[in-house]
């Protein structure tokens, strides 16, 4: 039976990876059968976007962990910018966690204040003036690739396609 599974499992991934590597052709591949939308200016596609609170996205990797937060626009004009960026060893004995680490140093940074979003070492971050935190990883992905780490199982319905 764990036969069955593994032979199941390798069959999804191979076919997984098969798909990334000859994708089907998109839409965008067939666009001459379309008729050609009039272009225009990069500048005048832009909309500005102004935030009311911190809005932070991760990118989560082995080594390191990037940090990018949109600043309120009540900060710019203090800050003088309006994003932020942090660059953090994702592994470090100086701090528990990097992604909250990077945020902490952020809101630290831009507001000057650390008593109001329970800034010290260690401990939970307040978030009131937190919008969203998106966050991604390459970890997993690479320890798949590297074909390192913990064996594992993919389960899957009956009918699956890839």
């Amino acid at each position: 039976m764990s036969q069955n599974i593994a032979e199941t499992v390798s069959s999804a991934i191979h076919g997984l990876i098969d798909a990334l590597h000859h994708p089907e052709p998109s839409i965008f591949d067939k666009a001459e059968k379309y008729e050609k939308v009039e272009e225009r200016d990069e500048e005048e596609l832009k909309v500005p976007v102004e935030t009311t609170k911190f809005n932070f996205c991760i990118d989560r990797g082995g080594t390191f962990t990037d940090v990018y937060a949109d600043i309120p626009k009540k900060y710019h004009k203090s800050y003088g910018k309006s994003f932020g960026v942090m660059k953090l060893l994702s592994v470090e004995s100086t701090y528990h966690d990097a992604p909250t680490e990077g945020i902490r140093r952020i809101l630290e940074e831009v507001t000057g204040n650390t008593e109001k979003y329970g800034l010290q070492k260690n401990k939970v971050v307040k978030s009131d003036e937190i919008g969203f935190i998106r966050m991604g990883t390459t970890v997993a992905t690479n320890a798949l690739l590297e074909r390192k780490g913990e064996r594992c199982a993919l389960l899957i319905t009956k009918g699956f396609r890839y």
